[in-house]
């Protein structure tokens, strides 16, 4: 028999899920000149800006915590391992036997997952409003000579001028695709005619990006436990994006009927016309990210608040210095659902600002999205070792985010097996088959085992004598 005298290691990986999200908004109408507004009453087409939204959250897998699995072969015993890894240093494929006198002792085998998780955002929806074709106001019935006249000054927000222009080009790239895709359909097309197609559908793409600001959660949301074990980092904020270049100001002197209403307003700034508009517009307060973790199988695979051990718990969950081991060590990532929506007001920075049910124009600027979250789990082991008397053989089969979606612990003599299997799905069903059996059988097994070895033994003293 063969005992090993090299200590070989191999390391993995157990991983986190960072939370990223993010809102692309784009200017899709200008409302009209500041000569047509100021003729206008509140809540008139010609005031609207619209605006289109894409929101889009995502979890992205990042390495928590070094696990170092020693090979090293016991007495009696000896053991053969076999570990695959993905370019992200998670587990792919791992592969181990050891053999003692008694027979095959250990068989482990875990595969890893290839399938990605596909987080949902919601598509660009337009919320074009026409420009109004309102004329400006004029001076009205003819007055006294001698009657005094009274002027107002107020300012206005319009596009720029470069805005204005890029929306026309737009619009008229879009006719051309409908155009030429409408010829197609006809088949009245040449070769020409989709090359052109293919040109316009490039502009038509890149003149939406220049109308177009980004705002993301910068470094994401890496939602973690406190020392009681109770999840945390749940909240955060994106900063409102930059809109205001797209806009200036206009000030507008127009007759009024009275000296009381002969007022001059003071010059404001674009970024407070933008959070005075009516309707709101959605984002420029910002917006607010949260995370809910599945409550039930929060309280099933992580640390329970509520448990006697959940200090115990969250401090092995925390604990990022390499884990040395030679067991199974996994996770069982927490299902956790994300929603953003826009802020209806300031909201300071940590504080969570409810979403406004009643607010329409939100609704377009609002997502949500499902993530898996294995630093909330429990830090899950499997023995793997077996003696030289008995076998024990563990399977396990992993997803890409970690989560065990079959595992198999199977525990026998060296003359037969008898196996139990336990579905470990994040749904946490679990089935066991014929415990009580093969732990009377197992009992007997190894006392016979034992008798015969000690018959080995003393066999061998006397021929040493």
């Amino acid at each position: 028999m063969a005992q090993s005298d090299d200590n070989v290691r191999i390391d993995y990986a157990l991983p986190a899920v960072n939370v990223t999200a993010g809102v692309a908004q784009r200017i899709t109408s200008c409302p009209a000149s500041a000569e047509v507004q100021a003729g206008l009453l509140e809540g008139d087409d010609g005031l609207r800006i619209g605006f289109a939204y894409k929101v889009a959250i995502a979890g992205k897998q990042r390495p928590r915590r070094l696990v170092r699995l020693d090979t090293e072969s016991g007495f009696l015993v000896d053991r053969e391992t076999k570990v695959q890894f993905n370019d992200d240093w998670f587990l792919k494929g791992f592969n181990g036997k050891s053999t003692g006198q008694g027979g095959p002792l250990l068989v482990s085998l875990i595969k890893a997952g290839a399938a990605i998780v596909a987080m949902s955002a919601n598509p660009i929806i337009g919320a074009g409003v026409a420009a109004a074709g309102a004329k400006p106001l004029t001076e009205g019935p003819d007055r006294p000579v001698k009657q005094p006249h009274y002027y107002a000054t107020n300012w206005y927000l319009e596009c720029q001028p470069e805005v204005v222009a890029k929306l026309a080009e737009l619009d008229g790239r879009r006719k051309d695709v409908a155009t030429l895709e409408a010829r197609i359909i006809a088949g009245d097309a040449t070769t020409t005619t989709q090359e052109l197609l293919t040109v316009r559908r490039g502009q038509v793409g890149d003149l939406e990006a220049a109308l177009t600001v980004n705002a993301t959660l910068k470094g994401g949301l890496l939602a973690t436990i406190d020392a009681n074990g109770a999840p945390v980092n749940l909240t955060g904020q994106i900063p409102a994006p930059d809109i205001s270049r797209w806009f200036r100001l206009r000030s507008v002197r127009k007759e009024v009927k009275t000296e009381a209403d002969a007022v001059t307003q003071a010059e404001p700034t674009i970024d407070d016309m933008l959070k005075g508009r009516n309707p709101r517009i959605p984002g420029v307060f910002g917006y607010q990210v949260k995370i809910a973790p599945d409550e039930t199988l929060a309280k099933w695979f992580g640390c329970d608040p509520k448990a006697a051990d959940a200090k115990t718990c969250a401090a092995a969950v925390l604990d990022a210095e390499p884990l040395n081991t030679r067991d199974l060590n996994y996770l069982r990532p927490i299902p956790a659902s994300v929603k953003l929506w826009p802020n209806p007001q300031y909201c300071a920075v940590g504080t969570v600002c409810a979403a406004d049910e009643s607010w329409i124009e939100a609704k377009d600027a609002t997502g949500s999205g499902e993530v898996k979250l294995p630093q909330l789990s429990r830090l899950f082991t499997m023995r793997t070792g077996g003696s030289i008397f008995g076998g024990r053989t563990v399977g396990a089969e992993f997803g890409s985010f970690g989560e065990p979606t079959m595992l198999q612990y199977n525990i026998g003599s060296a003359s037969k097996d008898v196996a139990s299997v336990i579905d470990a799905s994040v749904a946490g069903a679990t089935t066991i088959r014929d415990a009580p059996g093969a732990a009377t059988k197992r009992k007997l097994d190894e006392l016979k085992n034992a008798r015969d070895l000690q018959d080995l033994l003393d066999e061998l003293e006397k021929e040493a004598s």
